[in-house]
């Protein structure tokens, strides 16, 4: 559906292998990460975002990534649906299950309370895109970047990267996909070999 599984399969004789290196790695990356500057400035990074269980950055602490998906009770379970696949909305809510199939939709009280309990100047996220790159909601305390252009070959949305200083002043860089190298089209194909599974994982 998004081109990953396709593109392995592409570049790699044995797509399935790198495919199966892939999700091993996933099962070990955070769930999430406080951010502090020396200031004393703090936000909250995540793929997705909040979930009932999740009030406090903490929750995160508690889960053995590499459980999820097999070992978790259902209260740690919904906490990492939520930060990998929960979205926020503008709708009037605090919690709905997200039409997506997986984690939840959450308003915007649900992120001023998790932002002020914590001691937070905004959360930061992913996993939707957006025509600039990046965009503020809810109140400027919930942020999402996304840094994949022309998303599936054919949104033509910008991809975004946030900088970050001391002062919690932000910078945003915004891109588009790469322009093909000059001549590309007319190149003779490549006889170098797509390099294997065994010699990077």
């Amino acid at each position: 559906l998004y081109g990953f599984w396709t593109e392995l399969h592409s570049k790699f004789e044995d797509g399935d292998a790198v495919w199966g290196a892939f999700h091993n790695v996933f099962c070990h990356i955070p769930l999430g990460a406080l951010v502090s500057t020396s200031e004393g400035s703090r936000f909250f990074c995540v793929h997705g975002g909040l979930s009932p269980g999740m009030t406090s950055v903490n929750a995160v602490d508690i889960i053995e990534r590499s459980d999820y998906g097999s070992m978790l009770d259902n209260e740690s379970t919904s906490i990492a649906d939520g930060a990998m696949w929960s979205d926020p909305t503008s709708d009037d809510v605090r919690f709905v299950a997200s039409e997506r199939g997986c984690g939840f939709s959450f308003g915007p009280v649900v992120t001023q309370e998790f932002c002020n309990d914590n001691r937070l100047q905004f959360i930061c996220r992913a996993h939707q895109m957006t025509m600039e790159g990046f965009a503020w909601t809810h109140g400027q305390q919930c942020l999402t970047v996304f840094s994949a252009p022309n998303y599936c070959g054919m949104a033509g949305n910008l991809g975004a990267v946030m900088v970050v200083d001391d002062a919690l002043d932000i910078e945003f860089v915004t891109f588009d996909v790469a322009a093909p190298k000059a001549g590309a089209e007319d190149a003779e194909e490549d006889e170098t070999p797509a390099p294997q599974p065994g010699k990077y994982f």
